[in-house]
């Protein structure tokens, strides 16, 4: 750390509050002046006008605060997963670059994959006696016993 002068530094966090005011005052003068022109500019128009810029406002407001960022998400996480998917080795060599582990196959589904498929049951080869403790238990166990395998941590 750097030893700094107590004059010093409190000559520069009054700058600072000097600029924070600056800022305050410059900020509320510009809505005030805003908030004035729309109001005279609606104060002068027929009503018609008024509802059409109403109507208009509202519209430019949810697409710029909804619309266009709820899309720039979508195609953002649709570009990533499908560059994930399609190169996995640039994935694993990030991964072992942070220090993630060796191998990521398995990070980008929700479930993790059995390593053996003949261990899968589908619903019509669940007996329909066997209530979900006891399924739980058996999923548990299988768990335990390694069928789903090694599925990489992060931490």
């Amino acid at each position: 750390f750097v030893k700094v002068d107590e004059e010093d530094m409190s000559r520069v966090i009054r700058r600072w509050r000097c600029r924070d005011r600056v800022l305050w005052v410059s900020s509320v003068s510009y809505i005030t002046f805003c908030l004035m022109f729309v109001t005279s500019f609606l104060a002068n128009v027929n009503p018609k006008d008024v509802r059409d810029w109403e109507i208009s406002a509202t519209i430019e407001i949810c697409t710029d605060l909804i619309l266009v960022p709820s899309f720039m998400t979508f195609l953002f996480l649709a570009v990533t997963g499908i560059s994930a998917r399609c190169w996995k080795d640039v994935v694993e060599e990030s991964a072992e670059h942070i220090g993630c582990g060796d191998s990521v196959e398995h990070q980008f589904s929700i479930v993790p994959r059995p390593s053996r498929p003949r261990s899968h049951r589908s619903r019509s080869q669940i007996k329909s006696t066997e209530t979900l403790p006891a399924l739980l238990r058996k999923m548990e166990s299988e768990a335990k016993s390694g069928i789903f395998g090694k599925v990489p941590s992060c931490g």
